[in-house]
């Protein structure tokens, strides 16, 4: 080889490891019209330049970060005047290689042959091969594969993830929601309360809280059925959900057997109570028949309590005051609201 040839056929050579290790898209430009070549792991030849190009941008797109490529051996040769060729062993590294040791990356082969046309070199042929069977994650092929694998997997685990999700929410909900009325349920009425409660005592508003119990429920489903005692049950949390939804933040759940939690954030004691007497009312224009009781229809009893909860004050201190109003509203006979004690 003419000493001033070796020279020009590394740097054609170190040129084409740069534009690729890159990603750098001049590297079309160095193709020739007459390209032909193979590559890794592909049982493929390419006839045309075109078919080549399209490879070369799957490959950036692919893989868009640079890579790098250590030479482990390299031969130049000087065919003729205007043919040379660089046949190169090399590590090929993904960006996600890291230190990888260089026993796990698989040794690639690679062939240039460099063509003069006119007044540039071109590359005529280009073949790279790596050996068979899997390839390690240092290497651009394998590389690839695993991150279209990551994502495949990260698209299933997002997709179970969701519905975990949604399963979980609908555990969440069944466990606070009451079979029967579709209302919260105590648990949910617990909860709701305490955030309520947290939030009332920052801010240092009233808390409101109705308990409405019917009277003499007992006796109703002995009368007419369980069956029958559950449709009342039902209708009764209808009625008193479309009362309570005219007030912002209220909460209709069911707090016992035969009672109701009406929970009225912001609202004082006389708004609770006039809002308790017209449940009592609406309840009662129902006109649904009752033997047991002293009006021979249902009714509802209840117990009304606000307070501004302040620092160290707990939230039940709350129910326990409705508590003992609906239980003085009882022993009166029901069909009526009770107020707190002081």
């Amino acid at each position: 080889m003419r000493p001033d040839r070796q020279p020009l056929i590394r740097q054609l050579f170190d040129d084409y490891i740069a534009l690729y290790s890159t990603r750098d898209e001049r590297l079309i430009g160095r193709l020739s019209t007459q390209f032909s070549g193979y590559a890794s792991r592909s049982d493929h030849l390419v006839h045309t330049r075109s078919e080549w190009v399209a490879a070369i941008l799957q490959d950036f797109a692919l893989v868009p970060q640079h890579m790098r490529i250590e030479v482990l051996d390299l031969c130049l040769q000087d065919l003729a005047e205007d043919v040379v060729s660089a046949t190169a062993l090399v590590h090929v590294r993904g960006p996600d290689a890291g230190e990888t040791p260089a026993g796990q990356v698989p040794v690639a082969r690679l062939v240039l042959v460099f063509r003069l046309e006119g007044a540039e070199w071109k590359i005529v042929h280009s073949g790279t091969s790596v050996p068979s069977g899997p390839l390690p994650q240092g290497s651009s092929a394998a590389m690839v594969r695993l991150q279209n694998d990551h994502r495949v997997l990260q698209a299933q685990l997002q997709e179970s993830s969701r519905a975990l999700a949604e399963a979980q929410q609908r555990i969440d909900a069944m466990d606070r929601t009451d079979s029967l009325t579709g209302l919260g349920n105590r648990r949910q009425f617990d909860h709701v309360l305490q955030q309520a409660w947290e939030r009332a005592q920052r801010a240092a508003t009233p808390l409101a809280l109705v308990l409405l119990e019917v009277d003499a429920l007992r006796h109703f489903m002995d009368r007419h059925g369980h069956l029958a005692g559950d449709a009342c049950l039902q209708t009764l949390a209808v009625t008193l959900t479309q009362i309570v939804q005219e007030r912002p933040g209220g909460l209709v759940a069911r707090f016992a057997g035969d009672a109701f939690a009406l929970l009225l954030p912001g609202a004082t004691f006389d708004e609770a109570h006039s809002l308790a007497q017209g449940a009592v009312v609406a309840v009662r224009s129902l006109a649904l028949p009752h033997e047991g009781s002293a009006l021979g229809r249902l009714s509802l009893g209840g117990g009304v309590a606000a307070l501004v909860p302040v620092r160290d004050q707990r939230a039940d201190e709350l129910v326990r005051a409705a508590s003992s109003a609906l239980a003085r509203a009882r022993q009166a006979g029901g069909n009526q609201v009770e107020p707190q004690v002081d």
